[in-house]
């Protein structure tokens, strides 16, 4: 009887340190999973942040932080198809720098980004001082062409108003390195439906406009059917 007490404190010692070993296996399984949790967690947030940065990267111009050409045609697409639901008209810009290339190619390129920039700035304060382009968007669509996406005006009335608006700020003078630089800016109009009914045809008909703009050196021009024959010759 002795001895069979013995063997069993024996085995209850043994079961108990055993048991304890577990315990103290399981304890650390369990921080080393929190460890790993928590590294996941920080690791998906890290890649989340990337993947959200690298999309803004690819929809936005890396120098004036516009939305680019990719964005831009998305919400037009989007424009377009509300505008149809709600049977709405709204208007888009098609802007191009005056004296840009001159500028550009006298001074060189380093100015000419910082002019690029403030163009930018200035075309967004446009959207801060009013009502009417409170929705609008503003995009670089390349080298010193810019876009606006205007939803809420409906009408030339609407248009012009805005249209005039971009043409002040941007024939107020552009101060770098103590000197004044005159830009100015060409702008044509297209309205949906009345000019166009896709992306690209309105696109094309801004363009077409503000061409004819920088041409009389009007500022601002809306599309007419009479410029495509223009465009042909």
């Amino acid at each position: 009887l002795a001895q069979t007490a013995a063997a069993f404190n024996d085995m209850s010692s043994k079961l108990a340190m055993l048991d304890e070993g577990h315990r103290r296996a399981e304890n650390e399984i369990k921080l080393l999973n929190a460890e790993l949790e928590e590294r996941v967690e920080l690791r998906t947030a890290q890649l989340a942040s990337l993947n959200k940065k690298l999309e803004h990267q690819s929809l936005h111009d890396a120098l004036t932080l516009l939305p680019n050409r990719t964005l831009y045609h998305d919400r037009l697409d989007q424009a377009i198809l509300i505008a149809r639901r709600n049977k709405q008209a709204f208007a888009l810009m098609a802007l191009d720098l005056d004296r840009f290339k001159q500028i550009n190619d006298s001074l060189g390129h380093h100015i000419g980004d910082m002019v690029l920039q403030e163009t930018a700035e200035r075309l967004k304060s446009a959207l801060r001082e009013s009502d009417t382009v409170a929705r609008m968007t503003v995009a670089r669509m390349g080298g010193d062409e810019f876009a606006l996406l205007l939803p809420t005006a409906a009408s030339e009335q609407e248009a012009t108003v805005v249209a005039k608006r971009i043409l002040q700020l941007l024939n107020e003078p552009i101060i770098i390195n103590e000197r004044s630089l005159e830009i100015g800016a060409s702008i044509g109009i297209a309205l949906f439906p009345q000019h166009g009914e896709d992306a690209p045809t309105l696109m094309r008909r801004a363009d077409s406009a503000m061409y004819a703009a920088k041409r009389i050196q009007s500022g601002y021009v809306f599309y007419a059917p009479s410029l495509d024959a223009e465009d042909a010759e």
